[in-house]
């Protein structure tokens, strides 16, 4: 029982786990609004046609954007915003020896939502 208890709790150290009153798909749009958010903070802080931000400010602001979107949406699955951030760990944790449990999360193949939903939230917030 232990063994198994420590297991499961180490698979949550490098990977991205949905909290368990959440469905997967109630998770995809808000991670969906934060991607978009955080494209629309960065087309908004280096559009040159405006030229209303120094370039020396553009990282402080594109930094605050992403603390806020990652505070605002980070509670229910650590907002994953980058795709190889969370895909990377689930591979590496599949040849670890933790089987396929990294993929098929409470059978739901919840390892689609971090992937697919931040390029779904990059082409919403660049249009």
């Amino acid at each position: 029982m232990n063994s198994t208890v420590a297991t499961d709790n180490c698979l949550h150290i490098p990977t991205r786990r949905l909290r368990y009153f959440l469905r997967t798909l109630k998770i995809l749009y808000p991670l969906v609004l934060a991607t978009a958010l955080l494209l629309i903070v960065i087309c908004a802080a280096i559009d040159q046609r405006y030229k209303r931000v120094p370039p020396h400010y553009q990282p402080t602001i594109v930094g605050l954007g992403a603390i806020v979107i990652l505070l605002a949406f980070g509670y229910n699955c650590g907002a994953p915003l980058n795709p190889a951030r969370d895909l990377g760990p689930r591979i590496f944790t599949l040849l670890a020896g933790w089987g396929t449990e990294t993929f098929t999360f409470r059978k739901h193949l919840w390892f689609w939502v971090p992937f697919l939903g931040p390029h779904i939230g990059a082409l919403l917030g660049v249009w």
